[in-house]
């Protein structure tokens, strides 16, 4: 069996939402990285962050960084941002160093900020990423 673990960044929880809708249908529980979690070993991370100003959380970057080469295999990259573009390649670039192979797609939601967006995440967003992962999970 994989070891699987999820890790997010938040600063609005529409992060957290995603992330604790996914490791619900995984049954696994959503980490917050500023609780530091323990990857070691870890088959596949799915890594999960909010856009802001068109970076990534900064928790987030650090949090990456602290990453040991080879604790960590394979990750999936899910993404939530009121542009809903495809933002994730500082992100890619930090997990590649990290000599990670990363999952070709990105997962990306529409965020809610102020006006815009209002009702996203919603359940079919949280359910378009439950399906995308189970996808990227027999293609990584």
């Amino acid at each position: 069996m994989m070891n699987v673990h999820i890790i997010y960044a938040t600063m609005t929880k529409h992060t957290k939402k995603l992330a604790d809708y996914l490791a619900d249908s995984l049954k696994i529980t959503a980490q917050d990285v500023e609780d530091k979690p323990n990857l070691v070993n870890t088959d596949v991370l799915f890594v999960g962050s909010g856009i802001y100003g068109g970076k990534i959380s900064p928790n987030l970057e650090n949090y990456i960084k602290s990453i040991k080469v080879g604790d960590v295999k394979k990750a999936v990259i899910f993404l939530n941002s009121c542009g809903g573009k495809d933002e994730s390649k500082e992100l890619r670039g930090l997990l590649e160093e990290k000599k990670i192979k990363v999952y070709d797609k990105t997962f990306i939601c529409k965020g809610k900020w102020l006006l815009f967006n209002r009702k996203h995440p919603n359940e079919e967003d949280c359910m378009d990423l439950v399906d995308f992962s189970k996808k990227a999970l027999s293609e990584i």
